[in-house]
């Protein structure tokens, strides 16, 4: 990565006077935090015209997200839920926060926000399999702490619904109905879409299509309601660079302790050269 690239990143077309050697001084911080966890190897090397990440045995969170995702997708339409909720829960983890916190920069800034809705697509698409493997109660405090978060965020909401008429909560789902219907006409003047309208129907006939297959004791069945699948969430747009976000997981001895994971916030990085960052 050019280093004049990346001082028109970080401070625009004016940059201080200082800018190379604020870079130089991050990226020798960056060099011994992967020291400290165990880097034997540079993991990012000077090269004209300016530094060049080296992967070889290290592993990204994003590759790493994206196959997991990917591969919870294919299970899902193979009706693997079980697999398809391990999966997501792994790729979920790797989330330590938001992605790329306190670094500046457009690029860097947009990438982020692509990154935040892959997570946030993964999350409501683990909801929707734990919501057909029959954890309706279990969801409940998590699914209304993503209402109070997210209050225009229709799915969000569907699941909260079905999740409170499957615990034996059906006023509270009724209830939940009419107060997003209100916010809804409030604020965006107005009404739900037809996914909440449709659950809304279900809920006032008791619609035997709201109760699981499982609870039921019977395998997929089409006429059962089932909250829609999301489209994949893939990578973020093509168009926005890749930003590199690497963990390293540390040496194959110490694996088994080490928690901690580190990130290349600033080094935005080529497709031909991304991999993922785990150390093996």
């Amino acid at each position: 990565m050019p280093l004049e690239v990346l001082v028109r990143e970080a401070w625009g077309d004016q940059p201080p006077a200082t800018a190379r050697t604020q870079i130089a001084i991050v990226v020798g911080a960056l060099r011994k935090a992967f020291r400290n966890e165990g880097a034997m190897d540079e993991v990012i090397a000077t090269a004209h015209p300016g530094y060049l990440p080296r992967l070889s045995g290290h592993r990204l969170d994003s590759a790493t997200i994206t196959e997991l995702v990917a591969e919870a997708e294919r299970a899902a339409r193979e009706q693997r839920p079980t697999d398809a909720a391990r999966c997501y829960v792994e790729a979920l983890a790797l989330w330590r926060g938001p992605a790329l916190a306190g670094v500046a920069g457009r690029r860097v800034e947009d990438e982020a926000a692509l990154w935040e809705e892959v997570r946030f697509h993964a999350q409501e698409a683990l909801t929707v399999v734990r919501l057909e493997l029959g954890h309706h109660r279990e969801l409940l405090p998590e699914l209304a702490s993503a209402v109070r978060e997210h209050p225009l965020r229709e799915r969000v909401l569907s699941h909260l619904i079905l999740a409170q008429y499957r615990s034996g909560r059906r006023a509270e789902a009724l209830a939940s109905f009419r107060e997003g219907r209100r916010r809804f006409i409030d604020e965006l003047g107005m009404e739900p879409g037809r996914e909440l309208q449709e659950l809304h129907d279900a809920l006032l006939r008791d619609d035997p299509s709201l109760v699981p297959a499982a609870t039921v004791g019977i395998g997929p069945s089409r006429g059962r309601f089932r909250p829609r699948r999301l489209r994949p969430a893939g990578r973020p747009a093509a168009g926005v660079p890749d930003v590199a976000v690497a963990v390293l997981i540390g040496t194959p001895a110490r694996r088994p302790s080490l928690k901690t994971r580190l990130s290349l916030e600033a080094l935005p990085m080529p497709t031909s050269r991304r991999r993922s960052a785990s150390r093996r």
